[in-house]
């Protein structure tokens, strides 16, 4: 199982963005491949956050755009429901007092929790994941 990083996404979607070729080409690729592709709920907005954010982008992308991007990925043959995960809370405290993850990586911690607990390998650009040692990572490269 892959889950997606919301920096995946947001250089998939974008053209402006400097790993727009690598992450498009991978998310392509992996959406109607053989493993299972999950993008939870909070990767999801976080990617509408970003390229609607007229602060991040200088022509951000209309919500049309946005959700419709979101759409089309989730349509993938590949691409499966978030499946629930138990214990959440006591899982995410564990992995932020392992890897001392406070104010903004603890949503790093968030994604990490939910791949370690689902056995899914984390897709991301961002090398702050390795802080979280029990984390099987795949980190993209442009």
């Amino acid at each position: 199982m892959l889950l997606c990083d919301v920096n995946v996404l947001v250089a998939a979607h974008r053209p402006d963005h400097p790993h727009h070729a690598a992450a498009r080409s991978w998310l392509q690729a992996a959406v109607n491949g053989v493993e299972a592709v999950v993008v939870p709920d909070v990767v999801a907005s976080g990617f509408v956050r970003v390229v609607t954010h007229a602060r991040v982008f200088e022509v951000p992308t209309p919500l049309d755009g946005a959700f419709g991007f979101l759409r089309e990925l989730t349509r993938g043959p590949a691409v499966v429901a978030m499946p629930p995960v138990d214990g959440l809370v006591d899982r995410l405290e564990a992995v932020c007092r392992e890897a001392d993850a406070r104010g903004s990586l603890v949503s790093d911690a968030l994604l990490a929790t939910y791949a370690v607990a689902l056995g899914a390998r984390l897709v991301t650009f961002d090398r702050d994941f390795r802080r979280f040692d029990a984390l099987s990572l795949l980190e993209l490269r442009a």
